[in-house]
């Protein structure tokens, strides 16, 4: 009876090791398998993100080599002590307001009000 039961013990502790290995395998699979997912989905979005900054610098960059607004900016940039206050009163404010009010169908809220 106690060789019976070495045996089944044996037995038992051969099977749990094998389990325990095979688990280890495939819970290896499964975080390889994971890990390329999410690779993939940072790739998708670092190459979403890209164009999309590209196309905010492109539009940005064709909406400031506007003359009028350069001059305009020039202006703000002369204003003497200023403060928040003082710039809200310019008139070269108001036509910075006013051009970029007709590019907000196109630009949409450009971050600037």
């Amino acid at each position: 009876m106690s060789i019976g039961l070495l045996v089944v013990a044996l037995l038992l502790g051969v099977i749990s090791l094998i389990t325990t290995i095979g688990l280890q395998v495939v819970e290896k699979r499964i975080r390889m398998a994971e890990g390329n997912a999410i690779d993939s989905v940072l790739y998708t979005t670092q190459k979403g993100l890209h164009a999309w900054f590209e196309g905010w610098r492109f539009r940005s960059e064709s909406l400031v080599a506007d003359p009028a607004l350069q001059r305009h900016t020039e202006a703000l940039l002369k204003v003497p002590s200023a403060s928040a206050e003082t710039l809200a009163k310019t008139s070269a404010l108001a036509a910075i307001r006013k051009h970029l009010s007709r590019h907000s169908q196109q630009y949409g809220d450009l971050g600037f009000f």
